[in-house]
């Protein structure tokens, strides 16, 4: 009866790397995912938006990406100017153990639903290491809509994203090209003393 004891104690000790003395670690997606996207970004959005006429169609705003805590999961914080109003949203980018894949949940303040917090259900995203890839289903006007988002050209400096959208079951209209500009950080040595 001891024996079984110890081996089941062994066997759980190994599996949760706790007797090993081995931290967790985020799978090489997010960390690969959160080094690709992670810094300060300008955005410029060019908008085209069905039925809404407006003279200016850029919209310009800042998005921040970074790491959560221990790398497990990646946060996108962004504002947005834009003809119609000011937009804000964060979303928080997680990897799936039980899935083997990324899931999302975002929060904005287009809707009535700021925080959709089904949308992990509704949301498939992928990253192959290129391109990051975000499609989401939504409800609009009693209508079963669907979002396809995509981020690439991912450079150290920039990146393009690209937003389309139509009802789930039909042909998804471009409705966003943007572009981000990584922001600069000052060096400690050149900030200005005290």
């Amino acid at each position: 009866m001891s024996r079984l004891l110890s081996t089941s104690i062994a066997a759980l000790c190994i599996a949760a790397n706790v007797c090993l003395g081995q931290s967790p670690r985020p799978a090489p997606a997010m960390v690969s995912l959160t080094k690709a996207l992670a810094g300060t970004w300008t955005t410029t959005y060019d908008t085209f938006i069905p039925d809404v006429p407006t003279t200016d169609t850029t919209a310009r705003g800042e998005v921040v990406w970074e790491a959560g805590p221990g790398g497990f999961t990646l946060l996108e914080k962004e504002h947005v100017s834009t003809a119609s109003g000011e937009q804000f949203l964060l979303m928080i980018v997680w990897w799936d153990d039980s899935t083997h894949r990324l899931r999302a949940m975002r929060c904005d303040n287009s809707s009535a639903e700021a925080c959709d917090v089904t949308s992990p259900a509704n949301s498939t995203l992928s990253w192959d290491g290129k391109s990051f890839v975000l499609d989401f289903g939504f409800a609009a006007g009693g209508r079963q809509m669907r979002w396809h988002g995509v981020w690439s050209n991912i450079t150290a400096a920039s990146f393009t994203e690209t937003g389309d959208v139509g009802e789930a079951k039909g042909t998804l209209k471009r409705v966003l090209r943007g572009h981000a500009t990584r922001v600069a950080h000052a060096s400690r040595d050149s900030l200005p003393a005290h």
